[in-house]
């Protein structure tokens, strides 16, 4: 139970951590003998109110439940289960964040400015309460019972390699005017 700041440059995880209102920041370590990377196969509950910051190679094969914030700032692999609460955050960084993900639940904010792979037939799920933006790309298929808002106040979101389903519950937020009106 984190209540302060971790920060782990070895993070191997078959339990269960319970992040409630501090940061966990996982970094990278790298020499010439080995190169640091943060595995999950338990559960990484990251709370309202608490931070987890990814900054090595995160692989999950557990569950991450995350209702506060979560950055990814390098690369993310999930096998797993992966949920975001709603009211959570889940924000994925312009030129540095990779996904690979076997699937997502987001029912709060996810801001992609990079690329999400999902890599299972499986689609990137965004329920009513979701919303997906940023300026990034997903390859693979977005199902969206939420908000749509592409871009970043305006900007371009691509999905490719894949079909964006939107259902009677979601909504295509889109920013068209310019900044003369």
């Amino acid at each position: 139970n984190n209540s302060g700041t971790i920060n782990a440059v070895q993070f191997d995880n078959s339990g269960t951590v319970n992040n409630n209102v501090g940061t966990l920041t996982l970094t990278q370590f790298s020499n010439v003998f080995h190169t640091s990377n943060a595995t999950n196969s338990g559960v990484l509950n990251n709370f309202a109110g608490a931070t987890v910051i990814n900054r090595t190679d995160l692989t999950n094969a557990g569950t991450i439940n995350n209702a506060g914030i979560m950055v990814n700032e390098k690369t993310l692999t999930s096998t797993g289960t992966f949920t975001g609460a709603p009211g959570s955050t889940l924000v994925n960084t312009a030129g540095a964040g990779v996904m690979f993900l076997d699937n997502l639940t987001m029912a709060g904010n996810f801001q992609n400015d990079f690329a999400v792979v999902m890599t299972s037939s499986n689609p990137l799920l965004v329920t009513p309460t979701g919303t997906l933006g940023g300026t990034g790309l997903v390859l693979g298929n977005v199902l969206m019972q939420g908000t749509m808002s592409p871009g970043d106040s305006p900007g371009t979101f691509t999905i490719g390699f894949g079909n964006y389903t939107q259902t009677a519950t979601g909504i295509f937020l889109e920013e068209i005017a310019g900044t003369g009106l």
